[in-house]
């Protein structure tokens, strides 16, 4: 596909999907992309994305599982046919198998792989009295700015907002290049959806350099999750750059264990 459609919509969508306006990424990954959205609806957890780790958690503790958060594992280690996790602050927990399912920076040091390349977002979060009518995500074909696309979030999920007020995403890339600075991102914002983005107050700003994996061509077949005796690894970086390669992923690890 080229012409207008290609370089004013798509490829500026895509770019704040994939973290890559540079064409870096797999054009077969692209295309699965695309299809997805073609056949599916995006949508957003009432709850906030934490909903979804919560009901897998939910779920995981109802069948017995037993969940410790906020315990750091500063060393994994196979010793005597049993893997050892050595907890901070906590005894040393021992398995036949171990599933390192971590952020990608910290792979390396538990498996001995090598660390992922990643691609980073920054995402700008404004709240506002009034806002743009439209739920729909909104890019700049003219790329007159930092921002690869601006959403009404509480079009979608009012939930999200403060009280009384809309709540606005606006994201960038980063890491690849400056940071956009907060009267960029106003000017922007201004010119994507006119006089009304005038008043909005900024709440926060959401650096994530680690957003998602690279993908580059060519595009690779999902990594199997058993690397030795007794241990996996689960991650988008072991599938798709994705939500759902993150827990496709984890599946495939879940399955190797269970048989």
């Amino acid at each position: 596909m080229r012409g207008p459609l290609r370089r004013e919509v798509l490829e500026p969508f895509l770019a704040g999907v994939i973290a890559d306006d540079d064409g870096r990424t797999s054009q077969n990954y692209v295309r699965l992309l695309l299809r997805l959205f073609a056949l599916g609806w995006p949508g957003l957890p009432a709850g906030g994305i934490a909903a979804l780790p919560a009901q897998i958690a939910d779920t995981a503790r109802r069948a017995g599982a037993d969940i410790r958060l906020s315990h750091a594992v500063r060393r994994l280690r196979h010793r005597r046919g049993v893997w050892e996790l050595k907890v901070a602050g906590a005894d040393v927990v021992r398995a036949q198998e171990v599933v390192v399912a971590v952020d990608p920076g910290a792979v390396e040091a538990f498996t001995g792989l090598p660390a992922p390349a990643v691609r980073g977002l920054q995402t700008w979060w404004f709240a506002g009295t009034e806002a743009p009518a439209s739920a729909l995500l909104s890019v700049d074909g003219t790329r007159s700015g930092p921002l690869v696309n601006t959403v009404v979030m509480s079009r979608t999920a009012p939930s999200y907002a403060p009280p009384g007020r809309h709540l606005i995403a606006a994201t960038s890339l980063y890491g690849a290049r400056p940071a956009a600075t907060e009267g960029e991102v106003r000017a922007h914002l201004r010119h994507i959806w006119g006089p009304v983005a005038e008043g909005w107050d900024l709440l926060r700003r959401d650096d994530i350099a680690a957003a998602l994996p690279a993908l580059p061509p060519p595009m690779r077949r999902a990594a199997p999750s058993r690397i030795g005796t007794g241990l996996h690894v689960a991650g988008d970086h072991r599938d798709t750059p994705s939500i759902q390669g993150a827990l496709t992923s984890g599946v495939r690890a879940a399955r190797g264990i269970l048989g």
